[in-house]
């Protein structure tokens, strides 16, 4: 794994104001990607290629929390047990669908917490090279989910979500409901 010393961005050159309109961007991008789902949907139906996207906000979410607050930042877990649902590495892809998960209201909540502690830590200033390194890699760590959150919309057959600044000519929808992509719909923004 890389260091924050091996990052090949310059994080170093980015300002705190950057780095916390990264963090907001990311996540106002994933409530985008889900917000239109019922909470049916955003558990889906088990296929080894996706996973329930209810466990994936949540695990993008433990993901920012681990690493920028909790090793990065010193901080104390916000969720009991969020390394036992949300830890990737620990947790076999087939019994995320029988995890119990928190609620939809109460991931969002999660969401909203973790994103606000870290904007936090950046409005105070003074960011260690190690903070700064483990908060854009959760902002890159999410940016990377929000192509699963979109292909698993895609793979489902479900329609494309509106997302602000895209153009919905892209996309047609068939008599059935299911949504055929015209072409590529880029989710990346620029990055150095």
């Amino acid at each position: 794994m890389a260091t924050f010393r091996q990052s090949p961005v310059n994080i170093h050159g980015n300002s705190d104001a950057v780095l916390a309109g990264w963090v907001r961007e990311a996540r106002s991008r994933t409530l985008e990607l889900v917000a239109d789902l019922s909470d049916e949907q955003l558990m889906g139906p088990q296929l080894r290629i996706v996973n329930p996207l209810l466990w994936e906000i949540g695990h993008v979410t433990w993901f920012q929390e681990k690493w920028a607050l909790r090793h990065a930042g010193g901080e104390a877990p916000i969720r009991a047990h969020g390394d036992a649902l949300y830890d990737s590495a620990a947790i076999p892809h087939d019994t995320r669908w029988s995890l119990r998960l928190p609620s939809r209201e109460d991931t969002v909540a999660y969401m909203t917490t973790v994103r606000d502690r870290v904007l936090e830590r950046i409005e105070q200033g003074k960011l260690s090279e190690q903070e700064r390194y483990f908060i854009t890699l959760g902002v890159f760590h999410e940016d990377m989910h929000t192509e699963a959150f979109t292909y698993t919309r895609q793979t489902y057959g479900w329609r494309a979500p509106f997302l602000p600044g895209t153009k919905s000519h892209l996309f047609s929808t068939t008599k059935s409901g299911r949504t055929r992509s015209r072409s590529v719909l880029s989710l990346s923004r620029a990055r150095p």
